[in-house]
Formats: structure tokens, C-alpha cells, sequence
């Protein structure tokens, strides 16, 4: 059976009039990154579906940083113990990822500004996040000549899954395939725009 939410269960207005990313997790709680405001800098919440509502999944302000772009440019991921893991650009199309503890009310980046940017100034226009079991955070990018980039996170940096890029394209999902959790991605060819699949070995 699916339900649909009705036009009085919309995101409420200050999570923002530009929704850039949803998630459900196992717990069937429905996070949704929002820039609240009119125009860039914005603040940046994250808000929960608690069955009746919805509700800032960190009350008052946060130590999030501003979102510089209203476009579908972020992601959310949730693991399987309830960490809930953000990733979005600054303002100078440096990815950024931060998580959320499970029963915390700080965001903890994940590396720095810089380290999830491949060579070439204002490089991400897209990313796509995703967890392994374990709670290991993966993230896919592009760099400003729309090659594909995806990286793991191994408790203190960032490490590239191969040693250059496996495509070149854009509008991709990345995600963990199967029992052994195989990074995979679809994406659409840069030179055709035909969809495309491809798995790391």
C-alpha cells in the first residue's frame, strides 16, 4: 500500500523553499535537507517526519555552514545505527560532508574543504552519497570536465576508489551493490547522454 502525504503535510516553510535531498531510513523517519531563506548564504536544517509532523532533527540553530546554492547539488544518507551523514558544496564548489552522530546535536565534518574536489577550480556539480552496513560513508563527484571521482572514508581521511576516473558523465546515483557491497553507479554518458551502469572491482 503507498500513502501519500496530503498538501497539509508539506515541509513546513522555515526547513526552506528549495528541498534538495530526502531520505528514509529503516526507522521510517524522512529527513530532508532544506535552505531556509531567499537568496544565498543560506542556513542550512535538516528536518524529520515524526508521523504527524515534521521537526528540526536538531532544535534552534546548528553548526552547520551556509548553503550557497537552492539546486538539487546535496545528498543524505542514513546508516544502519541511525547516523545521519550530509554532503553538499561551499562556496567555492568544495564538497563538504558532515555527520550526525545517532543521539547527538553536533555535526562532525568528515575531512576538509578540498579533500573531495578532484583537480580544476569550481569542480562538483553533482555528488551522490551512500553507507555501507558498517556505517562507512562513500561519495561519488565530478570534477568541472564532468569526470567521475568516488571516494571512501576510512575513520580519519578520504581514500579515491581506483586510481582515475571510470567515466565521464553526469545526473549519477551512486550505491553498494549486493551481499559484498560492490560500489556501483548509473549515470548518463557525457558524449550520448544514454544511461549507463558500471561496478568497481
Amino acid at each position: 500500500m503507498v500513502t501519500i502525504m496530503s498538501s497539509s503535510r508539506r515541509v513546513p516553510a522555515d526547513a526552506g523553499r528549495a528541498v534538495s535531498a530526502l531520505k528514509v531510513s529503516q526507522f521510517l523517519v524522512l529527513h530532508v535537507i532544506g535552505a531556509r531563506g531567499l537568496l544565498p548564504p543560506l542556513p542550512c536544517q535538516v528536518t524529520k517526519w515524526t508521523g504527524s509532523a515534521w521537526t528540526r532533527l536538531i532544535s534552534g540553530a546548528n553548526n552547520l555552514p551556509p548553503v550557497y546554492s537552492t539546486s538539487n547539488i546535496a545528498n543524505i544518507a542514513i546508516s544502519s545505527n541511525g547516523d545521519v551523514f550530509i554532503a553538499y558544496p561551499n562556496q567555492s564548489y568544495e564538497n563538504l560532508v558532515f555527520r550526525l552522530p545517532a543521539g547527538t546535536s553536533t555535526w562532525e565534518q568528515l575531512g576538509v574543504a578540498g579533500d573531495l574536489t578532484p583537480a580544476g577550480a569550481g569542480a562538483s556539480y553533482y555528488l551522490s552519497l551512500a553507507i555501507d552496513p558498517k556505517g562507512t560513508p562513500y561519495i561519488m563527484v565530478t570534477d568541472v570536465n564532468s569526470n567521475l571521482f568516488a571516494y571512501s572514508w576510512d575513520g580519519s581521511a578520504w581514500t579515491q576508489l581506483g586510481s582515475s576516473s571510470p567515466a565521464r558523465g553526469f545526473y549519477f546515483s551512486f550505491a553498494l551493490f549486493g551481499p559484498q557491497q560492490i560500489p556501483s553507479f548509473a549515470y548518463a554518458d557525457y558524449t550520448t547522454s544514454y544511461p549507463c551502469y558500471m561496478q568497481y572491482y
